[in-house]
């Protein structure tokens, strides 16, 4: 058996530079608010089977 945490598949986390300092040291900074459509949701999750093999091949 797999043991199952979570449902999250992987996740990345990336840090790196000082983001703080690139605001301050940046000759125009532009902030927006973007709204989209909504979206409907696409199941992500493979169709599957788990089968036993028998020695009559049934």
């Amino acid at each position: 058996m797999i043991k199952v945490v979570n449902n999250v598949g992987c996740q990345l986390r990336v840090a790196e530079g000082d983001v703080e300092k690139g605001f301050r040291e940046s000759d125009v900074v532009i902030e927006r608010t973007y709204e989209t459509n909504r979206r409907y949701h696409n199941q992500l999750e493979n169709k599957s089977a788990i089968v036993r093999p028998e020695p009559d091949g049934g």
